[in-house]
């Protein structure tokens, strides 16, 4: 049947066609990406294991040739992304199988031919072995289905098998790359290994997950940086951002003369990821560049972490003889949205039980993620169990209530908790994580907090800091 022609059935074929199109040239950029980095990669293998001179440049074989590059007059190719590269090709040899025949002529001719078959899988490494075919994930669906910047997540993780389940599930629920990060922060793979129910599992993980869109992909700094296009030509400020920077502007010519306008959304490279300075600007009299950044937030410890951090690179990487040390000023619009307060209490919730769940493994325990329903409920547990892990290691138990702060300061347990922590006795214990905040965040162990710990009526029991940190063990 015919759609009766409308201005609406006009409205919805465009937005139809754009989002189609958008999508095609997503893919098509994508794709093109990851096969110049493979490329990229093959050759400085090659060079490393046949270059009749690789001995002249021997360490220095990356810093060298981003030099040579840059005089070249080709796109700047930091050393790090050189070896970024370098790393893709030894963990995906057998994207070798996706390349078209119009590829292979840009390979030099020792590369040999195309394949005649592309079964071959793209997970083969050369760090931690080989898997068989049958669980790797065809190399032309890997291409075409993942953005370089997911292949960059990917490539940390030595474990083939491991790697393997990620690309599978990045894969079947079309995950950004934020979202792969966070499933591997979360230890998704981990958990599905622990959990009696892997299927309910991993529902309940892609029906919240966030999904790539062409609008994601076009932000990547991987791809605008191959695109040629300028960190601002993509980095839309939002409504509320553009009000703080005309503000600021008013702000700053207050201060008095001398200070020239540098950058917007500077962006530098530290360690393997992308950062942004929201505002840099030169101080000729002072002899000093001044970092703005704009937080909408309550400040916390991780924002003079992440400040630091930037301060330090200015410092190492663009500070002339005879400059003072950098500043950095912050201008802060604390948040009054019920909604951001709820966000801010989750990650800090989050890298509160990344901390503790990363202390049991390190001595050596297994350990299951319960703190939701659904999760309890996989694990054999009521739905509201009263803590958040549950954590074997041998003949010993621990059920494992964890509290996560910024800084410091008390924290509450609700009347479920308490009654268990009462129950348990024990078998009980409060992990306390202070400085969630800072790129250091502290951990307090207590066992059998009922009986050890005064605490004091509010909605469930208030416990202070001081009663935490004088209960807490030692090497527990």
């Amino acid at each position: 049947m015919v759609e009766r022609l409308t201005f609406d059935a006009l409205v919805r074929s465009i937005r139809q066609i754009h989002d189609r199109m958008a999508a095609q040239a997503g893919r098509a950029v994508n794709i093109g990406l990851t096969l110049r980095n493979w490329a990229i990669g093959y050759h400085i293998r090659e060079y490393e294991q046949n270059g009749c001179d690789r001995a002249e440049y021997g360490k220095e074989l990356m810093e060298r040739l981003s030099e040579g590059l840059g005089r070249s007059g080709a796109a700047e190719y930091h050393p790090r992304e050189l070896r970024r590269c370098r790393a893709f090709y030894c963990a995906y040899p057998g994207i070798r199988g996706a390349l078209s025949p119009e590829f292979w002529k840009m390979l030099p001719e020792g590369a040999g031919k195309p394949p005649a078959s592309k079964k071959s899988g793209g997970t083969k490494t050369t760090k931690r072995g080989t898997l068989s075919p049958e669980l790797a994930v065809p190399p032309e669906r890997l291409v075409r289905c993942l953005a370089f910047s997911h292949f960059a997540e990917l490539i940390e993780i030595d474990d083939p098998l491991k790697r393997t389940f990620y690309e599978f599930e990045c894969i079947r629920g079309n995950w950004s790359v934020r979202e792969l990060k966070r499933q591997i922060n979360s230890l998704y793979y981990e958990r599905s290994g622990l959990s009696r129910n892997k299927q309910k599992l991993a529902q309940i993980v892609q029906s919240s997950a966030e999904t790539a869109s062409p609008n994601l992909a076009i932000r990547d700094p991987y791809v605008f940086e191959f695109l040629g296009l300028r960190s601002e030509e993509v980095m839309g400020e939002s409504t509320l951002e553009d009000r703080l920077l005309d503000r600021m502007q008013e702000f700053l010519l207050e201060l008095g003369n001398g200070f020239c306008f540098e950058a917007r959304q500077k962006r530098i490279l530290i360690g393997d990821s992308h950062n942004f300075v929201d505002l840099v600007f030169y101080h000729r009299i002072l002899r000093c560049h001044v970092l703005v950044e704009l937080k909408v937030s309550e400040f916390t410890h991780e924002h003079i972490g992440q400040l630091n951090t930037y301060v330090s690179w200015y410092r190492e990487n663009m500070m002339a003889p005879g400059e003072l040390t950098f500043l950095a000023h912050a201008l802060i619009v604390p948040t009054t949205d019920p909604e951001d307060l709820k966000r801010y209490d989750k990650e800090v919730e989050e890298i509160a039980m990344r901390v503790a769940w990363s202390h049991e493994e390190g001595r050596g325990a297994t350990v299951q993620d319960v703190h939701a329903p659904d999760l309890a409920h996989t694990a054999g547990l009521p739905e509201y169990p009263g803590f958040d892990l549950f954590s074997g290691k041998g003949q010993e138990e621990r059920a494992i209530e964890v509290k996560g702060r910024a800084a410091a300061g008390e924290v509450e347990l609700s009347e479920n908790e308490w009654a268990k922590a009462c129950n348990l006795r024990e078998l009980y214990w409060l992990y306390v994580v202070y400085s969630c905040g800072s790129p250091n965040p502290v951990i307090h162990r207590i066992q059998n907090p009922f009986g050890r710990l005064v605490a004091s009526p509010g909605g469930g029991v208030i416990i202070g800091e001081k009663a935490i940190l004088d209960a807490a063990g030692e090497g527990a």
